[in-house]
């Protein structure tokens, strides 16, 4: 057998291809897709927005300064109500003004029980003076730091004196170092 016979005898085998793949599948692709389409869309609008706007005021009566003309201008208005109002006399405001700054000074005023008007019916307010310690009770419990006892804020007022004399003495002693190098 010749070398040329065992060439014709071997059946040609055709090349296996492997199927390509199919890629990503579909719960992967279809909400990406879709996001894709919603920044794309978010995209344009800005694009337009930024690029047209002078177009639409034009076509609404604004002049290329932004200004409005005339015409425009009172059909926007057309439907609001309008007021007249009279002219104040220098007189009428200054009075006004005065009425104002004695508002502001009463309102100013340290407000005591005596200025407070209460109704006769009033279902729990009574008119009565306290007792100098229960006086000083509901002092404590309107001041500043609301919820802290009467004993609370003594205690708080004694760290807070404590604390500014270690203060002090952290100042002094550091001064002293500083003159001690220098």
């Amino acid at each position: 057998m010749s070398e040329a016979d065992m060439y014709q005898g071997i059946a040609p085998v055709p090349q296996q291809v492997p199927e390509p793949a199919g890629g990503p599948p579909l719960y992967v692709t279809v909400p990406a897709a879709l996001a894709g389409l919603v920044v794309a869309l978010r995209a344009g609008r800005m694009i337009k927005k930024r690029m047209g706007g002078g177009s639409r005021l034009e076509e609404r009566g604004f002049k290329k300064g932004g200004v409005a003309d005339d015409r425009a201008y009172t059909q926007a208005i057309k439907g609001m109500r309008r007021m007249q109002f009279e002219e104040l006399s220098p007189e009428q405001i200054e009075a006004a003004r005065r009425r104002r700054r004695r508002e502001v000074e009463k309102d100013a005023l340290p407000l005591d029980l005596e200025q407070i008007e209460l109704p006769e019916n009033h279902p729990f307010a009574v008119k009565k003076r306290l007792a100098p310690e229960e006086e000083e009770l509901q002092r404590s419990r309107l001041s500043a730091r609301r919820g802290l006892s009467a004993e609370d804020m003594r205690k708080l007022r004694e760290q807070q004196a404590l604390a500014d004399q270690m203060d002090a003495e952290e100042e002094a002693r550091q001064q002293a170092a500083r003159r001690a190098r220098g």
